[in-house]
């Protein structure tokens, strides 16, 4: 199965690296209705996606693999779906077992000035807990 230049690029920076499955997925939702122009939007809700957004990983890589560890609490229940659909008022946390080493790392990429943090007005975050809500 062939894809576009785009859909390719597009697919591995959403890190989706079966490409049959994303075809799938972008065909469900073009073809959908509701979100016929929402393929983006669903692509930008998924966990791994925020928590990359949030800059507290440097890849998607590691933002997965965070996520299949069980890193990730999505309203105090533990997600090991990275492509996990954040909804409104969903609030995000690090799990206790991986916030020391995540909290360290952010810190440290903050003061060097390697991220940039400017989050949209509709997060509300604590960066010292490290817990987010949409």
């Amino acid at each position: 199965m062939r894809l576009r230049w785009g859909e390719r690029h597009l697919a591995y920076f959403f890190g989706i690296y079966n490409i049959r499955r994303f075809r799938i997925m972008s065909r469900a939702i073009f073809y959908s209705h509701r979100v016929r122009d929402n393929l983006i939007l669903h692509l930008e809700g998924m966990l791994c996606v925020i928590l990359f957004r949030l800059g507290i990983f440097d890849t998607m890589y590691f933002a997965k693999n965070f996520i299949l560890e069980g890193g990730a609490i999505v309203n105090k229940k533990i997600v090991k779906n990275p492509y996990y659909r954040v909804s409104l008022l969903d609030d995000i946390s690090v799990s206790k077992k991986f916030f020391r080493k995540i909290f360290h790392q952010f810190w440290i990429k903050l003061r060097e000035g390697s991220i940039f943090v400017n989050m949209p007005n509709y997060i509300a975050y604590n960066y010292r807990i490290l817990h987010f809500s949409f």
